[in-house]
C-alpha cells in the first residue's frame, strides 16, 4: 500500500478565433472577426493511495484512489472584434456620413480572475497478467463523479459561484473510463500498445474519445530509451457563444484527430 502527494502544476492558453466572410458583400459588408484569448495559470494538491493484492507470482489486482485536487487559479482573458465593409457600396447606398477606410478593430480590457476549483475524486481499479518474461498485460476502470466539482469564488461573486455549482450538478454526471495494454519484451527491446475510452462528463452529451497508442523502446541495465506515437479521435458539439432571444443558438460539431509523438530517454546511477 502506497499513499503520493501530487502537486500539479497548471499553465493553459486557449485562443479562439470566429471567422465570417460574405464574397458578395451585400449590404456592404465583407467580413467580421471575433477572437477570445485565455490564459489559466495556478497550482494544485492531491492525495493519492493505492494497494495490489498479488494472487500468483502472473496474476496481480490494484485498487487506487485520489482525492479530490484543490486548485487556485487565476484566469487572464481578452477578446477582439475586427469588422470590415465595402466603403464605396455604403457611400452609394446609404446617408451615414463617410466611416474610416478599411477594417475597423476594437477590443475589450484585459479581464483578470482569481479563483479556487475542487475536482473531482477517482476510483481506479485494475488487473495485470505477466505472460513469463516475455511481457504483460493491463485492463484498468476508472470511476469519476463529476457533480463532486465545485468552485469558489470571493465574497463579491457568491451569486455566481452558486449559479456555476448548480450548473455541475444539474449538467454533469459520472464517468466510466476503460484502459487496455500490454507490452511485449524481445531481449533488450520493447513493443508496446494501449487503447482507451473515455468518457464525456456531461450527461446530456454524446461525447466520446478513443485514443490508441504504439510504442517501441530500448532497456539497458543503466540506459532506457522510448519512442511512442498515440492518437485519439473525439466526436462532439458546443455552443461557442449564445444570442439572447435567438430561437436557435449556435452549435458547432467536433469531429477531431489528435497525434502526438513522445521520446523519452533515462539513465540509472
Amino acid at each position: 500500500m502506497g499513499l503520493t502527494l501530487s502537486v500539479p502544476i497548471v499553465n493553459i492558453t486557449e485562443d479562439k478565433i470566429y471567422f465570417e466572410e460574405d464574397e458578395d458583400r451585400e449590404q456592404g459588408f465583407r467580413s467580421f472577426e471575433f477572437s477570445e484569448t485565455d490564459e489559466l495559470t495556478g497550482v494544485g494538491f492531491q492525495l493519492k493511495a493505492g494497494m495490489i493484492y498479488r494472487h500468483s507470482q502472473a496474476l496481480r489486482f490494484g485498487l487506487a484512489i485520489h482525492s479530490p485536487t484543490w486548485y487556485s487559479l487565476s484566469s487572464e482573458f481578452t477578446t477582439s472584434a475586427t469588422y470590415d465593409y465595402d466603403l464605396n457600396w455604403l457611400q452609394e447606398n446609404t446617408d451615414f456620413p463617410p466611416p474610416v477606410p478599411g477594417p475597423q478593430t476594437a477590443g475589450s480590457p484585459r479581464g483578470l480572475f482569481d479563483y479556487n476549483f475542487t475536482a473531482p475524486w477517482r476510483i481506479m481499479s485494475g488487473v495485470g497478467y505477466l505472460i513469463q518474461n516475455r511481457g504483460f498485460i493491463s485492463f484498468d476502470i476508472e470511476y469519476l463523479d463529476y457533480t463532486s466539482g465545485r468552485f469558489n469564488f470571493d465574497s463579491g461573486f457568491s451569486s455566481d459561484e452558486r449559479v456555476r455549482n448548480n450548473e455541475i450538478s444539474n449538467e454533469l454526471g459520472g464517468a466510466l473510463n476503460f484502459r487496455l495494454g500490454g507490452e511485449l519484451a524481445l531481449d533488450l527491446f520493447r513493443v508496446r500498445g494501449g487503447l482507451q475510452f473515455i468518457e464525456s462528463p456531461f450527461e446530456s452529451v454524446d461525447d466520446r474519445d478513443l485514443i490508441w497508442s504504439l510504442g517501441v523502446g530500448i532497456r539497458e541495465s543503466d540506459f532506457f530509451l522510448d519512442l511512442a506515437y498515440q492518437r485519439g479521435l473525439r466526436e462532439g458539439a458546443y455552443n461557442p457563444y449564445q444570442v439572447p432571444g435567438a430561437e436557435a443558438q449556435q452549435r458547432v460539431l467536433t469531429d477531431a484527430t489528435v497525434s502526438r509523438i513522445a521520446l523519452t530517454a533515462g539513465f540509472k546511477f
